[in-house]
C-alpha cells in the first residue's frame, strides 16, 4: 500500500479526541514516533491476554475487535476504520488485552509501541494528561450503562462494510446473487465491484494477485469506502487472485452454491479447502440454491457440517422473497417468530400465521416449545398457513385423533397416534433440509436442563418438545428422555434473541392464570377429565398442563424483561378448554382476526424489517 505523506498523518493525528489541543511540535513528534505498517486482511493483531499491545491508527482498511461469549460464540465489540484509533486504555494500563484484535481486510496502521509512548510522555506531560482524560471519559460512559456489552449488539459499526458473495454454479446461482445484490441495495446504497472493474482499476500497473497490483487495488476499494454503505464483492472460483482479494476484504461472507454440485463428503470440498472458507475470520453463510419447488431439500446436513458455516439457508433460485430473507439475515434485521406451547390453544397460532402472511409480514426463522414446535415446524418446511390448517382439519375432524389409551405405568396415553401423525407431517426431514432456520425446545429430564434442538430429525425434535408429563410417556433420543419443554420454556424468546439480532414477534397462549367460568370440555378432554384431582377440583388434564407450564411463567417474564419482543400477542381462550380439539374453527378465526386488527393498526411496523438503514457515525474509539 502506499504510504501517507506527512501532511495525512498529521491530519489524521489531529482528528483524534486523545490529541486534541496539543501543541503541533507535540504532534510532530508523536508522528515520529509511529511505526507504518501493513498488516493482510485476517491477520491477528492482538491476543485476548496478551500484554505490551501498542496502540494502532487505522489509515486505510479496518481492525474488528472481539471476545467468545458465554455461548461460545464468537461476538463483534467494536469495528474501527480509517482515522479510529485503539490501545489507548492498554497502554495506560499495561493490563492484559480483554479483547481480540484482528485486521478486517487488508490494512495499513501506524503503531505506536509502549516503549516509545513512555518516551514521548517524559518529554510532553501533557500528552499524558490529554490520554488520561481520554480513558477516563470512556470508562465513565461504559460504567454508565448497565447492558453495555447488549449494546454492542445494536451498534450501527456492527453492520457490514464489506460483503463477498461468492457464487458457485451456473445462471441459477448468479441470478440470485444478482437478487441478493439488489435486495441489499434497498437497505443501503451499495457498490458492487467485479474483477473486470477490479482490472480496470489497475490497468497498467501490475497482474492481478501481484504485490503491486494488491497496494492498487486497495486504494481503489478505500477510494470507494464511504461510511454507512456498503461494498459488495462479487466473484467466482474460476478467478484465484480476485477470490481470494475479496474473501480478505470481507466483513461478511455469503456462498452461493448451486444444489446439483457434488455434496460435500466426509473430508468435505476441495474447493471450500483451496479458497480458505474455513479458516476466513469473517462471518461466513452458506446458500444453497435450488430450482423451484415446492418440496423440502434433502440431505443437507453435510453442508451444515463444512468448517466455519455460521449458518445455512436454502433459497429457491427465481423467489426474490428468498434473496430478500438473505439480506435481511445479512444486515441483522431478520424477523423471527416464537410460537408457545399450550394444547389445543396452539391451533390460535395458525390464524397468527394467516394474519401475517396476508400482511406480507416476513419470517426469516422460527422457534417453538410444544405445539407451538408442531406449528412452527409446518411453516419451517415451507407450507403456509392454508395448508397447515387443512392438516389440523383433517386430523381433529376425529373425535379421538390423539385418544390410545395404556395402562399408566408411564403416562395416561401410549403416544403411539402422535407418534404417527408427526411422522405424516414431518416423514424423514432433517432440520438441516427446512426452508426456514427453525428450533425447538425441550426439556431432558436425564440432565435436569432445557435443551434446544436445532439439528437431527426434525420428527424426533418435535416429539420430544411435546411430551407433556403423565399425558404421554418421556420421549428417548440416544441416552436421554426429554419431556414437554414447557416444563422450563414455554415461550423461548430467550432462545430466538441469541439467533436473532432483528425483530422478534412472540404469540404466547397458554393462560398461566386461569380466568372466567370452568366450561364443559368435550371429546377427549371429556373423556380425560372424568378424574378428578383430589385437592382442587381441577380436572385432571388441567392439572398435568398447568403443573408442565407454571414454572415456565418466570421464565417467559424474564425473557420478555430481557429481549422484549416488537410484537407480543397473548390470545384470550378462556371460553375453549385446553383439549377441545375440535373447536379449531371458531380459535383460528378468532385470533387470525385479532392478529390482523394488531398489525393493521401498527403493532409490527413495516420500518422494522424493511427500509433504508441510517448511515453509520463515524466510530469514536
Amino acid at each position: 500500500m502506499s504510504e501517507p505523506s506527512t501532511v495525512e498523518r498529521l491530519k489524521l493525528l489531529a482528528a483524534r479526541p486523545v490529541l486534541n489541543g496539543l501543541d503541533p511540535a507535540v504532534l510532530q513528534d508523536v508522528d515520529a514516533a509511529l511505526e507504518s505498517v501493513d498488516v493482510p486482511g485476517g491477520a491477528h493483531l492482538v491476543e485476548r491476554g496478551e500484554t505490551g499491545a501498542p496502540r494502532f491508527l487505522v489509515v486505510q482498511g479496518g481492525v474488528r475487535s472481539s471476545f467468545v461469549g458465554p455461548d461460545g460464540r464468537r461476538h463483534v465489540a467494536f469495528e474501527y476504520f480509517r482515522g479510529s484509533s485503539v490501545g489507548e486504555a492498554l497502554l495506560l494500563s499495561g493490563r492484559p488485552a480483554p479483547l481480540d484484535l484482528h485486521a478486517i481486510r487488508d490494512s495499513h496502521l501506524l503503531l505506536l509501541s509502549r516503549a516509545r509512548f513512555d518516551e514521548l510522555t517524559a518529554r510532553h506531560p501533557e500528552l499524558m494528561l490529554n490520554f488520561a482524560r481520554f480513558v477516563a471519559a470512556r470508562v465513565v460512559e461504559l460504567v454508565g450503562s448497565p447492558d453495555f456489552l447488549a449494546s454492542f449488539c445494536h451498534k450501527a459499526d456492527r453492520l457490514p462494510r464489506s460483503i463477498a458473495l461468492l457464487a458457485v454454479g451456473g445462471e441459477e446461482v448468479h441470478r440470485v446473487r444478482g437478487q441478493l445484490a439488489d435486495a441489499l441495495s434497498r437497505f443501503r446504497t451499495t457498490t458492487r465491484l467485479t474483477a473486470p472493474q477490479a482490472r480496470k482499476a489497475i490497468e497498467g500497473r501490475a497482474e492481478m494477485g501481484t504485490e503491486g497490483a494488491y497496494g492498487r487495488l486497495i486504494e481503489w476499494v478505500d477510494a470507494l469506502d464511504v461510511p454507512g454503505d456498503s461494498l459488495i464483492f462479487e466473484c467466482e472460483l474460476s478467478d484465484a487472485s480476485w477470490l481470494d482479494f475479496c474473501l480478505r476484504q470481507a466483513d461478511r461472507i455469503m456462498v452461493l452454491l448451486d444444489d446439483a454440485e457434488s455434496p460435500p463428503t466426509a473430508k468435505g470440498i476441495d474447493w471450500w479447502s483451496g479458497a480458505k472458507l474455513g479458516e476466513r475470520s469473517a462471518h461466513l453463510e452458506l446458500a444453497v440454491v435450488h430450482r423451484q419447488s415446492s418440496h423440502p431439500p434433502h440431505g443437507s446436513s453435510a453442508y451444515a457440517r463444512l468448517p466455519n458455516v455460521a449458518r445455512l439457508h436454502h433459497v429457491r433460485a427465481r423467489d426474490t422473497g428468498d434473496a430478500q430473507r438473505l439480506a435481511r439475515w445479512l444486515l441483522d434485521r431478520p424477523v423471527g417468530l416464537v410460537l408457545g406451547g399450550g394444547g389445543a390453544y396452539g391451533i390460535a397460532h395458525v390464524g397468527v400465521l394467516k394474519a401475517l402472511e396476508e400482511a406480507h409480514v416476513p419470517v426469516d426463522t422460527i422457534g417453538g416449545t410444544s405445539m407451538g414446535a408442531i406449528f412452527a415446524g409446518g411453516l419451517a418446511r415451507g407450507w403456509d398457513a392454508d395448508r397447515i390448517m387443512g392438516e389440523v382439519r383433517a386430523l381433529f375432524a376425529s373425535r379421538f385423533a390423539l385418544y390410545d389409551p395404556t395402562i399408566p405405568f408411564k403416562s395416561l396415553l401410549a403416544g403411539k397416534k402422535l407418534d404417527r401423525v408427526l411422522e405424516g407431517l414431518f416423514e424423514d426431514l432433517a432440520i438441516a433440509d427446512l426452508w426456514i432456520p427453525f428450533f425447538c425446545v425441550a426439556t431432558n429430564i436425564v440432565r435436569a436442563q432445557s435443551q434446544v434442538h436445532d439439528s437431527g430429525s426434525l420428527r424426533d425434535a418435535i416429539r420430544s418438545s411435546c411430551s407433556i408429563p403423565g399425558l404421554f410417556p418421556p420421549y428417548q433420543m440416544l441416552k436421554d428422555l426429554f419431556v414437554d419443554g414447557g416444563l422450563v420454556d414455554n415461550l423461548p424468546i430467550d432462545v430466538m434473541a441469541e439467533r436473532c439480532r432483528g425483530s422478534v414477534i412472540a404469540v404466547d397462549v397458554f393462560p398461566y392464570q386461569r380466568h372466567g367460568r370452568e366450561l364443559a370440555p368435550g371429546g377427549l378432554a371429556r373423556l380425560l377429565n372424568r378424574l378428578k384431582s383430589p385437592t382442587d377440583g381441577l380436572p385432571l388434564f388441567d392439572t398435568l398442563m398447568h403443573a408442565t407450564l407454571t414454572g415456565s411463567q418466570r421464565t417467559t417474564e424474564m425473557s420478555r424483561a430481557n429481549h422484549p419482543p416488537a410484537l407480543y400477542l397473548t390470545p384470550r381462550l378462556d371460553k375453549f378448554g385446553i383439549l377441545e380439539w375440535r373447536s379449531y374453527e371458531a380459535m383460528f378465526r378468532e385470533w387470525y382476526e385479532c392478529a390482523a386488527r394488531e398489525i393493521a393498526g401498527g403493532g409490527f411496523p413495516r420500518s422494522l424489517w424493511e427500509g433504508g438503514l441510517e448511515k453509520a457515525a463515524p466510530s469514536q474509539h
